[in-house]
């Protein structure tokens, strides 16, 4: 009775860590990520770089927490939408089994076309800066759409991939902490194992 309260003890306990990892790994590997195309935010939810996070519930929230749209990840698991404000916008994306990922995209990444949010928005530019000229006034709202629409075509797709090989280094981490604990667990059970044939071969010699 000793020998096998001994072997399911260091077994119980590896088995216990495991299955605490692997939730662990479960419940955070899903991820947001946004970037905007001119007026347009493209809002992307992924398990993993190669795994989209279809039929996801997407909520967008203003600064002072207001939703100003929602909507679910379509087969690329991606959510669009034409954005009303230059603000802040965060994008709140939540499983039907309650996990939830959210991402922050900055105002300024907007077209600054777009008018100002009504409510508070603590990103917001500085009012006290000089007002242009009426010609810079004129000229501002074409050039600065150029470059931003310019801009977002490069550093959108640049910010993605960052965030997916973010995404699948964390995936390779936990996979290799599981392959670690696999492997403390299989070989508590070998010596355990190997220690009760050697308790076993004892009582027969001793029993000749």
């Amino acid at each position: 009775m000793r020998n096998e309260r001994t072997i399911s003890i260091p077994g119980t306990i590896l088995l216990v860590l495991l299955v605490g990892s692997t939730r662990s790994a479960c419940a955070h590997r899903m991820k947001v990520f946004a970037y905007a195309e001119g007026e347009t935010v493209v809002a992307e939810a992924f398990f993993s770089a190669s795994q989209k996070a279809v039929g996801v519930a997407v909520r967008v929230l203003a600064p002072d927490g207001d939703v100003l749209t929602e909507g679910v990840t379509d087969g690329a698991g991606e959510f669009r939408f034409k954005a009303a404000y230059r603000c802040a916008h965060r994008i709140v994306a939540r499983t039907q089994d309650g996990h939830r990922a959210e991402y922050d995209l900055p105002g300024p990444e907007l077209p600054s076309a777009l008018p100002a949010y009504p409510g508070p928005d603590p990103a917001a530019e500085d009012p006290a800066q000089p007002n242009p000229s009426p010609a810079e006034q004129a000229a501002r709202p074409a050039l600065e759409r150029m470059v931003e629409e310019a801009v977002a075509r490069q550093v959108g797709p640049l910010r993605k991939q960052i965030e997916h090989y973010e995404s699948r280094a964390r995936v390779h981490d936990v996979v290799g902490g599981i392959g670690y604990i696999v492997g403390i667990c299989g070989l508590a059970f070998f010596l355990t194992g190997r220690r009760r044939g050697n308790v076993n071969s004892h009582d027969v010699h001793d029993g000749r």
